[in-house]
């Protein structure tokens, strides 16, 4: 398996005005006192914002609306760019001089690391890199180094501390890898990686994530946060550590679903249904942020196939070039809803549905270089015959506003409301890279930074727990013969 970071051309540019907004959520047991000071600072967020807070009646007013779902009124909102439907990230600062760094929000990986100024080769991809200085009592690098290697390519570097900056949070003394080593991660389009598991077995002893720090400093009641990706929209995706907004739920609650492994992001996934036909074989569904696409295991791709084969409309196969995505095409045009049936994946006898325009990325004449007079589609889907998990990534999440909450052990989606968002300079910039993007030659997939690690660790842990049945089914392997054309 190669777990893989694949991108699309990434046009990205510094956004000097961070927005910083206030993280709303529902709470129905315990009300938020907030001091007078604290409701001065919201209530001149507010103003700015355009709400019109004219007397102290109106703010004791507005202060009782806001308190009825505000669970912390602390945490983080921080940004996250979308290029392309491909990668959503965010920008973070570190130590005194706020060094501004782009980084990709991981769910499948613990650790965050940034390029060192030590590091010859990050310069060519780095806006900025990273230096403590040696008379400084904040940051210290320490001589220990850690490694981590991902399907293809790895990065290693010394383990550091110094201050993190994330919206309106100061994080103070968190470790991270400052890189020195940065080989075959070609397609990586940003400075770094910020993991968001809730797991620490992946880091050295005595290390803690960035999300149990914040917890321990008091900026975060809980290890929850929540996930909005808009689509298509450069602007108006969201990262909210410590809480989450009803504003962008179309639902009133999130259903949530227990892990299938505490120290996993990863969900037991009970049928995959197309149209009345169930197609999947595996048990297991990774929720992942740093995967694009969704990705199937051999039998379900396969079952996939036959579906949309047996309509009789498409034929499909998959274009090892293209990393295994999956390409349907026809000598003519075809409508998208006829030729492939809605997708169900059910998770504790609940059925979340992807619609055909959700997994599939366009349609055209021309777009396929290799057959430019056949109608082509280009699906949303890489098929891993040697995988026995599906991962459910962005596609999903931008159906599915997503919690992540340690404390219940749960993941949680409400359907995501569409929001309405305003130009801005980094989405004209993003605009002027537009370029061919329904060429196929640059419809490449990011498939999670951590799939292979994320896999291991999961068997090594049924392993551990004497499973030794659950971890042959989960570890073992079928040849699957798949329809491919190179």
């Amino acid at each position: 398996v190669h777990g893989v970071l694949l991108v699309t051309e990434f046009w990205s540019a510094a956004c000097e005005d961070s927005t910083v907004r206030i993280s709303l959520s529902r709470h129905h047991s315990e009300k938020v006192h907030l001091p007078h000071q604290r409701w001065n600072s919201i209530s001149k967020r507010l103003e700015s914002k355009g709400a019109v807070v004219r007397s102290r009646h109106e703010r004791k007013h507005i202060k009782k609306e806001l308190e009825k779902y505000m669970r912390n009124p602390s945490g983080a909102v921080i940004n996250l760019f979308n290029s392309h439907n491909y990668q959503y990230s965010g920008f973070i600062e570190v130590g005194t001089s706020k060094s501004k760094f782009q980084v990709i929000f991981d769910t499948g990986s613990s650790w965050l690391w940034i390029p060192s100024i030590s590091c010859l080769r990050c310069e060519t991809f780095a806006k900025d890199l990273y230096q403590c200085p040696q008379d400084s009592a904040i940051c210290k690098v320490l001589p220990a180094e850690h490694e981590i290697r991902y399907g293809h390519g790895y990065i290693r570097g010394n383990i550091s501390y110094d201050t993190l900056f994330l919206g309106d949070a100061k994080v103070e003394h968190q470790a991270f890898i400052s890189t020195v080593v940065f080989e075959d991660l070609e397609g990586l389009q940003s400075d770094g990686v910020l993991g968001l598991s809730s797991s620490e077995e992946d880091m050295e002893p005595g290390y803690t994530t960035l999300l149990h720090t914040m917890k321990k400093q008091g900026l975060i009641k809980e290890v929850t946060f929540s996930m909005y990706l808009s689509s298509n929209e450069a602007t108006g995706s969201e990262l909210i550590l410590g809480g989450y907004d009803v504003d962008l739920m179309e639902e009133p609650e999130f259903i949530y679903h227990p892990l299938a492994n505490p120290s996993y992001w990863a969900l037991k996934l009970d049928k995959v249904t197309m149209g009345n036909n169930v197609i999947n074989a595996a048990e297991l569904a990774l929720i992942d942020s740093g995967t694009s696409l969704i990705v199937f295991e051999g039998k379900t791709g396969v079952a996939f196939l036959n579906n949309v084969r047996a309509i009789g409309l498409m034929s499909c196969f998959i274009r090892q070039e293209l990393q295994m995505r999956v390409v349907c095409q026809s000598e003519k045009e075809v409508d998208i809803t006829a030729a492939f049936p809605p997708m169900q994946f059910y998770i504790d006898g609940k059925g979340y549905d992807l619609l055909p325009e959700n997994y599939i990325y366009g349609c055209g004449h021309g777009i396929d270089e290799m057959f430019p007079l056949s109608y082509t589609c280009a699906l949303e889907i890489v098929i891993m015959p040697k995988l026995n998990i599906v991962i459910l990534g962005d596609i999903f999440m931008r159906r599915y506003y997503t919690i992540f909450s340690e404390e219940r052990k749960a993941i949680g989606f409400a359907k995501a409301k569409k929001r309405a968002v305003h130009s801005t300079r980094l989405e004209k910039t993003v605009a002027k890279g537009e370029g061919n993007r329904w060429k196929l030659g640059v419809l490449l997939s990011i498939l999670g930074l951590t799939v292979v690690y994320l896999l291991t660790r999961y068997v090594r842990g049924r392993l551990k727990s004497g499973s030794v049945e659950e971890m042959m089914k989960l570890s073992r392997t079928e040849d699957v013969e798949l329809p491919t054309f190179a």
